[in-house]
């Protein structure tokens, strides 16, 4: 059996048990339905996170290699300018992830489930940026229960390949690149 093959969209879509991930389930955090799709090897993933983390399979969102391709081309490799398509085209809130100074980059090693489907816009709720609204519209991949049971840090259906640092401080407030809502 491959990793989430029993899951249904109903338990992930709108279970009390993933309802942490979003206000009202898996659901609210993509723009329409998402697919359910099996992801096999050796598929590389890539998520970013606000501070260097040994509990990079407990992360539930990322995206493919085809999104960080186009967020590179881009932001023609300008850190700053990276960090601002994937916050607005990824839709993270700053309360999710405020500084995103880490990439990390995955590459399965087992056939997984996972939903794919392009991020919702998110209105901010960040206190000094509640006129912002962050328009998504990038492919998104939810995949719960990477990380081992027995052992946390580590996943038996993926790697670690690469991690990135980023390392670059962006405030909206100081670009008129979101939208204002």
């Amino acid at each position: 059996m491959y990793l989430n093959e029993d899951l249904s969209d109903d338990q992930i879509l709108i279970t009390p048990r993933y309802r942490r991930v979003a206000p009202s389930g898996v659901a609210a955090a993509f723009h329409g339905k998402p697919e359910r799709k099996r992801l096999d090897p050796p598929s590389r993933l890539f998520r970013i996170s606000t501070l260097p983390d040994d509990r990079i399979f407990h992360g539930v969102w990322w995206f493919s290699h085809d999104v960080f391709q186009w967020l590179m081309q881009e932001s023609k490799g300008d850190r700053k300018t990276f960090v601002k398509l994937a916050r607005m085209h990824l839709a993270v809130k700053f309360g999710w992830s405020s500084g995103m100074r880490h990439i990390y980059v995955i590459e399965l090693t087992r056939p997984v489930f996972a939903w794919v489907g392009p991020a919702r816009a998110q209105k901010e709720t960040t206190a000094h940026l509640k006129h912002v609204q962050w328009p998504g519209g990038a492919e998104q991949i939810f995949l719960p229960n990477l990380a081992s049971k027995e052992y946390r840090l580590a996943s038996d259906h993926a790697r670690l390949i690469e991690t990135y640092s980023v390392l670059v401080d962006y405030d909206p407030r100081e670009d008129p690149l979101p939208l204002e809502t």
